[in-house]
């Protein structure tokens, strides 16, 4: 079985709007040496990148690499079993309120209807 290696990790560094690349010292997402394990299957083993703000990332790999493993943790839905995660400062799983009122998520596929316009869809929402 394949597991997730600090090598599997790739990003794209985006460009800002004015064409320049970004300030890559601002890191809003920092995970070092990560670890995750289901009793003694170690899905992720050693896992560090950064994510600066406005970079467009991607954790790409195969099936069972630990992709999801990877982004419950850096999402807050379980404790690491070893390593470090900081999202905007904070540890997700502990500080899971302060994180979520900052930090968004888009998942390979989302709920809405395909057939809805951006305002129908952004009106689902609303009370």
């Amino acid at each position: 079985m394949n597991r997730i290696r600090t090598a599997d990790v790739r990003s794209y560094r985006s460009r800002i709007p004015n064409g320049t690349l970004q300030d890559m010292r601002d890191v809003v997402v920092a995970v070092e040496d990560l670890r995750c394990a289901y009793g003694d299957f170690e899905a992720v083993r050693g896992v560090s990148f950064e994510v600066c703000r406005g970079e467009l990332f991607a954790l790409l790999g195969t099936n069972g690499a630990g992709k999801t493993t990877t982004m419950e943790t850096v999402e807050g839905h379980r404790a690491p079993t070893g390593g470090r995660v900081r999202v905007l400062g904070a540890d997700p799983f502990r500080q899971r309120a302060a994180v979520r009122r900052s930090a968004g998520i888009m998942l390979q596929h989302s709920g809405f209807a395909g057939d809805l316009t951006v305002l129908e869809s952004a009106g689902c929402g609303s009370t």
